[in-house]
């Protein structure tokens, strides 16, 4: 009866898949003025999804900003299958949607429709959850592009999004820093203890 109940019970774990959550403190100038938290769930049969929420506030140059993100990407059999993407920027609100179809990916950016024909098996939503520690290029589910992916140093990959260089810093393949270096200083994630 106990093996019966033991052995059932994992099944169940078995399964009903798992979930990893990641937790980081938005930093800017030492102090901490917003979260970011991650939840990977992976059903264990080749579908996986990755949501996002971060919520920031500061006082810049004597002007208040703010920042909402929230994403939800899924991912089958290895391969982005569709991406949700809302930000919130000082009350200034952009959507990308990108959806697989028959030649690629379609991708809608506000007023912008582009397709991708590439497969897409490696998003910025992973570098939460694995060192890409092969990976060239990086897609960004916010931006609807590739862009180059380049390790700079032990535990240190770096790319460029616009005007923003991203540095994620890992530590026994455990993410636990991300610089979002901008023109006018740099915003830090970092992982919560």
């Amino acid at each position: 009866m106990i093996r019966a109940c033991f052995v059932s019970l994992i099944l169940l774990v078995f399964h009903s898949g798992f979930a990893q959550k990641k937790s980081f403190d938005i930093v800017l100038l030492g102090n901490v003025i917003g979260e970011t938290n991650v939840v990977k769930t992976d059903d264990g049969a080749g579908k996986c999804n990755y949501r996002l929420k971060s919520v920031s506030r500061a006082k810049v140059l004597f002007t208040q900003r703010s920042s909402d993100m929230e994403f939800d990407a899924t991912y089958l059999s290895g391969k982005l299958y569709t991406s949700l993407c809302r930000v919130v920027t000082n009350g200034a609100l952009a959507i990308t949607e990108i959806v697989k179809d028959a030649q690629g990916y379609l991708i809608k950016k506000e007023a912008e429709i582009l397709h991708v024909t590439q497969p897409i098996t490696f998003s910025s939503m992973e570098l939460y959850f694995s060192e890409p520690v092969n990976q060239k290029s990086v897609f960004s589910e916010r931006m609807g592009v590739f862009s180059m992916f380049a390790k700079t140093a032990p535990g240190e990959y770096t790319n460029k999004t616009n005007d923003v260089t991203n540095i994620y810093r890992y530590r026994d393949g455990a993410l636990y820093e991300v610089e979002m270096r901008k023109p006018l200083g740099s915003v830090y994630l970092r992982a919560k203890k």
